[in-house]
């Protein structure tokens, strides 16, 4: 049973294995991980910038430019 959670399909398991041996494509989370807990272990409890009409603004704006670069290109 522990060789078919291993072996048998390591993207619903979470597993960095596969048959023939350890999945590359993982580092990549590994290095998401990796950056998270750094910004994690460095936060000084204080609050960041306020940005509320900013985040309010962008995600519309982003939005224009992706269905533009959609349409026409």
């Amino acid at each position: 049973m522990v060789i078919q959670y291993l072996i048998y399909d390591p993207i619903v398991y979470g597993i960095g294995l596969t048959f023939f041996g350890f999945d590359p494509s993982y580092l990549i989370y590994f290095g998401y991980t990796c950056v998270s807990l750094f910004i994690i272990k460095h936060y000084n409890g204080k609050r960041g910038k306020h940005i509320k009409y900013f985040s309010y603004a962008f995600y519309p704006l982003h939005l224009l430019i992706l269905c533009f670069l959609y349409y026409y290109l």
